[in-house]
């Protein structure tokens, strides 16, 4: 049953739509000191420091909060703490119901925790977001572009 979670898992990540909505409103203005402050605290790659720099991020930017929601499930989610990573999640895709990452994230997050209806029940969201995304594919997108994004994800 795990192996076959962990295969529904990997073909849903690697199966995920390639482009993002290009005029989706960003959760934090671009090249301002919150979306300096968001990536430092995604990027640190010690947990601690990470969770305090994301701390202080909501702390110091309040209304900017919910664009933190989506780097603390990131958070949990590498340090295995499977209920904070789906209250956090929970969060996130309250704030941005259109990035496929954050389902794709709660699904896994479901698994580690051993929560098989919640597990599904992400992984449909996911994909009706992918379904969404991929009918929207600009014709002028190559399948080369597609493979790379794929790729990517793969290995992500």
């Amino acid at each position: 049953m795990a192996t076959c979670m962990k295969f529904l898992l990997c073909a849903l990540c690697v199966s995920v739509a390639i482009l993002a909505a290009a005029d989706k409103k960003p959760l934090v203005k671009p090249d301002s000191p919150e979306e300096k402050a968001l990536f430092q605290a995604r990027t640190e790659g010690d947990p601690a420091k990470r969770l305090a720099l994301l701390d202080a991020f909501v702390q110091k930017f309040p209304e900017s909060a919910p664009a933190a929601h989506a780097a603390y499930l990131d958070h949990y989610l590498e340090t295995k703490e499977w209920d904070k990573a789906l209250e956090y999640g929970r969060k996130a895709y309250e704030a941005d119901n259109e990035d496929e990452d954050i389902p794709i994230n709660l699904m896994k997050a479901a698994v580690g925790k051993g929560d098989l209806a919640a597990a599904v029940e992400w992984g449909s969201v996911a994909g009706a977001l992918m379904g969404k995304v991929l009918a929207a594919k600009p014709a002028d997108v190559d399948e080369a572009s597609l493979n790379t994004r794929r790729v990517q994800l793969e290995y992500a």
